[in-house]
């Protein structure tokens, strides 16, 4: 059962919402990282630990919302979802030690992984029409969101408000979705699968999946990396207070917002792969630049070319993968998970031995070895349509 845009504005304005939701609390944790770092005495490991453990729960959330979306439809794992939020945010009201809120910060992200897989394919089922648009349009709501989220938080934090008081406060936009999931009206999941697809055994050994892997592996990794790192970066090499500091985390993600909303335009016109690649280098470049002349804008300027990664990472892979797309995707999401929680380990040991400076280097190096896969990608791609036209 498909629905109609027109008469179902409730569902589209409840999956705007709850994207823009999903971005504000994405976004306030890096603000946070500092005072939590300084309440529970923390070292750049710890941090780093905290950050995989969050990473963990969005992994495990992403495959337990889709499980139940799949079996008792979208609207049981939404409100499993919000449920779940409303829980884990009312208990960051109680203080405990550091072991039990690292427990709290996993189920909160394990509902913001149920959320995103559930408001992702819903809305691929209700944008029937104009779904390019809409599709763009909500991924635009997640940079807004993500950067109100963070000027936000830095506003907040800068004036003495309890980190904790801010995600508490994200409770009063959970509740008004609470009540729109009663009111929203919500297609019926598919259960059917795709006779054309290949077995799972045939697509794991396709070397495109592993260079699609690197692709998307080291890209997201350089992405997170100054999403979760920006604003202890600032505060510990150029002394700036978190209000400062969350507004370059706030420009970063309005210019997300705005590479997200005109991204796909202009790759439609120049080519995935190549508009991909020319993302990739731009970003670094700015990465770098602002490292090594500690204008910290240039980071805030690499959020318009790294919004692009995960929209065309997903467009060449249902291009060229076709009915294979939803296998190679199954394969690559848990190994990102797996590589992002190994590389955030290691730079969190990294910047406890050799300080936050050093590495920040080593987060530029991930946006160097991405390209190289993009590229041997594409290669194979272009032998294999050569030798599909033959």
């Amino acid at each position: 059962m498909e629905i109609s845009l027109r008469k179902n504005g409730l569902t589209i304005g409840f999956i705007f919402l709850n994207m823009a939701i999903l971005g504000i609390v994405h976004s306030m944790r890096g603000p946070a990282l500092p005072f939590i770092q300084t309440e529970y005495a923390l070292g750049y490991d710890r941090i780093a630990f905290m950050i995989i453990v969050c990473s963990l729960g969005m992994f495990l959330g992403v495959l337990i919302g889709g499980r139940i979306c799949e079996r008792f439809g979208y609207k049981r794992g939404l409100l499993f979802s919000t449920i779940i939020m409303f829980i884990s945010l009312g208990s960051l009201s109680v203080y405990s030690g550091f072991e039990y809120l690292i427990i709290k910060f996993f189920f909160i992200y394990t509902a913001l992984g149920c959320m995103d897989i559930a408001l992702n394919a819903l809305g691929s089922r209700v944008f029937i029409t104009k779904t390019a648009i809409l599709m763009s349009l909500t991924h635009f709501f997640f940079g807004a969101g993500s950067a109100g989220g963070a000027q936000y938080a830095g506003f907040m934090l800068d004036g003495d408000t309890p980190w904790r008081h801010i995600f508490i406060s994200v409770l009063i936009l959970y509740a008004l979705s609470f009540a729109m999931i009663f009111f929203a009206k919500f297609p019926q999941t598919h259960q059917n699968g795709n006779a054309n697809q290949q077995p799972f055994t045939t697509v794991i050994k396709d070397t495109r999946v592993w260079l699609a892997f690197g692709t998307t592996g080291f890209s997201s990794i350089f992405d997170f990396g100054i999403i979760n790192w920006l604003v202890i970066y600032l505060r510990d090499t150029q002394n700036m207070t978190p209000h400062a500091s969350a507004s370059y985390l706030t420009l970063y993600f309005a210019l997300f917002a705005l590479g997200r909303l005109v991204g796909g335009v202009i790759a439609e016109k120049f080519g995935y792969v190549k508009i991909f690649f020319v993302c990739m280098l731009s970003a670094g470049l700015l990465f770098f630049a602002g490292i090594i002349t500690g204008n910290a804008l240039l980071f805030s300027g690499t959020g318009l070319f790294t919004s692009v990664f995960f929209p065309l990472f997903l467009s060449i892979i249902v291009k060229d993968f076709r009915d294979d797309a939803p296998s190679v995707i199954s394969i690559i999401f848990p190994l990102n998970g797996v590589l992002f929680m190994l590389s955030s380990f290691v730079l969190g040991i990294l910047m406890e031995s050799i300080g936050v400076q050093t590495g920040f280097y080593v987060i530029g190096a991930f946006i160097v070895i991405a390209p190289i896969f993009l590229l041997s990608l594409n290669r194979k791609l272009i032998r294999k349509t050569s030798c599909s036209n033959n």
